[in-house]
């Protein structure tokens, strides 16, 4: 723990010029940041406002005679520093409400720390990642120049790349009804992006690791060697050729860019902040939820609707503040199963995952077993498809395409 006092003193003396002090505020400096000098902070806030520049140090000092500066040079140690006691005071306060309700209710004290602690990890309003669209301007010029402005992953659809391809800072709907193949669909997409090098995580409230991994070993193996094992020998372990099997598995173990969790281990649903931890964790290029319904909100909320709301937006947070792409399954009401072209009202539960996300793409029954179609009902980056196309979907050869 640093002092407090000093900490406070080189930030405030230093804060020189309006962009010095929208410096610190994009940083996660506020006033609840100062416990000697809140006042001093808010006083040059407000001057900064009134008159588009900062106060002269003898302002502060006649403003606030309580205030000493330190005379010592700014770096970014102290930013660091005074938002490590911010979180420490925040810390020890959490900590200290849970042991009163620890004598009360022990339950109710792991719900609250859970709940409170956890909660410290989402993203603030003044923490969102931002920049000065005019000010900034020309820094899009080398995006622009670089491969960071044209990264994209392919969806694995030739003919439909303009329409399913996706980049990151992009949210993907994937919805149908239930056995559908919305997983499918989903998986096989991540695999399309890991072949083209993204680190991937795959979040499973409903399938086991085991299933993902078998389901993977068939897909990824039809891409790598042109050839696979059924996933249904895979889970049996029957009639497998494990000679090929060891073959591939010596290809797949070179790399450690997917990592897949499922909500058997624990028991336990996933919710927002769980899955935004495991994304500072891994660092991953691609994030696949597979079923927005099974995740647990972390509020009390009443109804289906609030909750899907809720869960899509924290979700697209994420997206938008770790600067991923990540594509999330849903289901479709039974109006939207029967429809010839589902629409956005066909989302369960309302519009709000519909609204949130930048691309919506529907699956619904083929003609046969190993048929689908699919269509792209919603594109905020470019044209939507006005027809159903129909895919073959062969989950046991991974076979998925046109």
């Amino acid at each position: 723990m640093t002092d407090q006092r000093l900490t406070e003193a080189v930030l405030l003396e230093n804060i020189t010029t309006p962009e010095k002090f929208r410096d610190l505020i994009e940083k996660g400096i506020t006033d609840k940041s100062f416990v000697i000098y809140p006042h001093v902070f808010s006083f040059i806030e407000s001057y900064i406002k009134d008159f588009n520049k900062a106060p002269e140090l003898d302002l502060l000092r006649a403003t606030a005679p309580d205030f000493t500066p330190s005379n010592i040079q700014y770096t970014d140690y102290f930013i660091e520093s005074i938002l490590d006691n911010e979180l420490h005071r925040n810390i020890e306060n959490i900590l200290g409400k849970g042991i009163e309700t620890l004598n009360v209710s022990p339950k109710g004290a792991l719900t609250y720390l859970l709940d409170h602690l956890g909660g410290m990890h989402k993203t603030t309003i003044r923490n969102i990642p931002r920049s000065f669209t005019d000010r900034d301007a020309l820094e899009r010029l080398q995006k622009v120049s670089t491969s960071a402005g044209t990264k994209k992953y392919s969806a694995g659809f030739a003919t439909l790349s303009k329409y399913l391809d996706y980049y990151p800072g992009v949210m993907t709907g994937v919805v149908g009804r239930i056995s559908q193949g919305k997983s499918t669909i989903a998986l096989y997409m991540g695999c399309c992006a890991y072949e083209q090098g993204a680190r991937v995580l795959f979040i499973s409230p409903e399938m086991t690791r085991m299933e993902v991994n078998y389901r993977w070993d068939t897909f990824m193996m039809r891409k790598y060697m042109k050839d696979t094992i059924p996933n249904t020998a895979l889970h049996d372990g029957k009639g497998v050729d494990l000679q090929k099997y060891k073959s591939w598995l010596d290809r797949a173990s070179q790399r450690s860019d997917w990592v897949t969790y499922d909500a058997y281990s624990t028991g336990k649903a996933f919710t927002v902040t769980n899955i935004g931890l495991l994304i500072e964790e891994h660092t991953p290029d691609v994030v696949i939820v597979d079923g927005l319904m099974l995740l647990k909100e972390e509020e009390k909320i009443k109804g289906s609707w609030e909750k899907v709301h809720a869960l899509s937006y924290g979700l697209k947070e994420l997206v938008s503040t770790k600067e991923i792409a990540m594509i999330v399954t849903n289901q479709i009401n039974r109006e939207g199963a029967t429809a010839e072209i589902p629409g956005l009202e066909n989302i369960s539960y309302g519009d709000g995952f519909g609204q949130a996300v930048d691309k919506v793409l529907t699956i619904t029954p083929g003609p046969v077993k190993t048929q689908k179609h699919i269509r792209l009902m919603k594109n905020r980056l470019g044209p939507t498809m006005d027809s159903a196309v129909l895919i073959n979907m062969d989950v046991e050869q991974g076979i998925i395409g046109e």
